[in-house]
């Protein structure tokens, strides 16, 4: 008898220790993590993987630690959809990505029926500006960057004549970028000679893209793609015409551009989301603890996730429930980023500054 209330009193002493356990925050993180777009997801779930262990170091949230839940989109409407699905199942706090604008177009409606909050990083879209919705993002639209873009290559390089190919793989971006691109573009006075797209889920030929663009002798091409089809357009292109300009994306600027493309990419122009070559201390405290942790240098992909991670914890530390995280992210509006502030407007959106690079020698060098 004296056995069995020893085991009675363990057992409530157990169930009073777990009473007292209050149980870890989860953060969900959907991104493409294989095929051709891995390089971009893999990057933002580990910048946000590292703000979750800088967290926990320092404490994690209420003395709560949090866990990062990652899933695949595949950069697949249908998987996306799963995706999210699974981290609602999983009681995720909120969800940091997509990586790209057509996963996010297609995961925001569910948002809306799940009371699920997401924060989105590489994901551009004007379809989503301007509504008050489930979606926060860390990063500014298309209209800001592809007209930016056009300005930039039609009064510093003295660019008239340009030739466009984009990806349909990701339209709710691509698309939008080059409407914004073309119609800034030609108020300047420049002209859009030819545009073309290709679907890089599929099978396509580059040798025909490349000839194609090149027919209509153009100042530059303009490729409006992921980093694997960029280079290898790219390559194509420069092996018939080595003094046409060329120029690709902000998509595009990862390392796997740098890795696929080699010195056939010199002279290559993309728009940044993130000055990589930044002496702050907020981002070389961010760059050191990533090289660190993953032994190379982070991206862009990697910083904005590291922020928009960032931004729900700081939001979760403001009230500790949540279902209130949207409440909290408006009240609070203004967070610390990694090159200075991330103030959303009351739809969830973001103004971020421009910047530009060139590829050199292997590299991505920073214009000033």
């Amino acid at each position: 008898m004296r056995v069995v209330w020893a085991l009675v009193g363990i057992s409530l002493v157990m169930a009073l220790a777990a009473c007292g356990q209050q149980e870890n925050y989860r953060i969900g993180f959907i991104g493409g993590l294989s095929g051709r777009y891995q390089d971009l997801g893999t990057a933002g779930r580990d910048g946000a993987q590292l703000a979750i262990e800088m967290r926990n170091a320092s404490g994690g949230i209420d003395g709560r630690r949090v866990e990062l839940v990652a899933r695949d989109d595949e950069q697949d409407a249908t998987r996306a959809r799963r995706a999210l699905d699974d981290l609602i199942a999983a009681r995720v706090a909120a969800v940091v990505g997509p990586m790209t604008s057509s996963m996010a177009v297609a995961l925001v409606p569910r948002l809306q029926q799940t009371g699920m909050l997401m924060m989105g990083v590489h994901t551009t879209t004007t379809d989503l500006s301007g509504r008050d919705d489930l979606f926060f993002r860390v990063i500014d639209d298309t209209n800001r960057y592809a007209s930016e873009v056009a300005r930039f290559h039609y009064q510093q390089r003295n660019v008239r004549h340009v030739a466009i190919v984009y990806d349909l793989a990701n339209v709710d971006y691509s698309g939008n970028w080059v409407a914004d691109y073309k119609r800034t573009f030609e108020a300047l006075g420049g002209e859009v000679v030819r545009m073309i797209n290709f679907d890089s889920h599929y099978e396509r030929s580059y040798d025909q893209m490349a000839n194609t663009l090149l027919d209509v002798r153009p100042d530059m091409i303009v490729v409006v793609a992921n980093a694997v089809d960029t280079a290898e357009l790219a390559g194509k292109i420069r092996s018939r015409n080595e003094y046409v300009q060329l120029a690709g994306c902000g998509w595009a600027n990862t390392q796997r551009l740098l890795e696929n493309g080699g010195r056939l990419l010199d002279g290559l122009l993309l728009e940044e989301y993130v000055d990589l070559e930044d002496f702050s201390d907020d981002y070389q405290r961010f760059r050191e603890a990533f090289l660190t942790r993953f032994k190379h240098e982070p991206g862009y992909g990697a910083a904005m996730a590291f922020e928009a991670a960032n931004v729900i914890m700081d939001a979760l530390a403001y009230d500790l429930d949540p279902e209130n995280l949207k409440r909290s992210l408006l009240k609070l509006q203004t967070f610390r980023g990694v090159q200075g502030k991330i103030r959303f407007d009351d739809f969830g959106d973001v103004q971020r500054q421009v910047f530009f690079a060139e590829v050199r020698d292997g590299r991505f060098v920073r214009l000033r």
